[in-house]
């Protein structure tokens, strides 16, 4: 499993609200800060499953606290989802701790988010898998078995 963190070009712009911008692993994002109400960063880009495309919402208190995940899908085939969390990625100009790639080879892709930058090599990730049948991101217990990092 090839595990990416999105690294970003910054394209500053005065008249965005956007502290800074950036596109990788199909997606193009915008980093927030401070916080547009609670805004960290919005990525938005294609979604290989139903849905057409996806819009990730990080939501928090600056620089770095993520308390809510919000999915919503472009063309309404999909319900909007809210993912409660509470960690730490990292959030800054060249980095943002989310991944969204096909974890279980199933052809959708899925979501991890960093739970934090521990002080060792081992990066802890939260991970959601695509459930088909519901329409639904939902917390894997497979791949959360290994998340329980040094985040203190």
């Amino acid at each position: 499993m090839r595990g990416l963190l999105l690294a970003f070009i910054v394209l500053m712009d005065a008249s965005s609200a956007a502290w800074g911008a950036f596109a990788a692993n199909d997606l193009s994002c915008s980093v927030y800060a401070p916080p547009t109400p609670g805004m960290l960063a919005r990525c938005t880009g294609p979604f290989s499953g139903p849905g057409g495309t996806i819009t990730i919402e990080l939501h928090g208190t600056a620089p770095n606290r993520v308390t809510n995940i919000r999915l919503g899908f472009d063309d309404g085939a999909l319900p909007d989802q809210t993912i409660k969390l509470k960690v730490k990625p990292v959030i800054d100009l060249e980095t943002v701790g989310v991944l969204f790639m096909d974890f279980n080879s199933d052809g959708v892709q899925d979501l991890a988010v960093m739970e934090c930058l521990p002080d060792g090599a081992n990066v802890p990730y939260q991970y959601f898998v695509f459930d088909p049948s519901s329409g639904r991101f939902a917390a894997n217990a497979s791949l959360n078995l290994g998340s329980k990092g040094d985040c203190s």
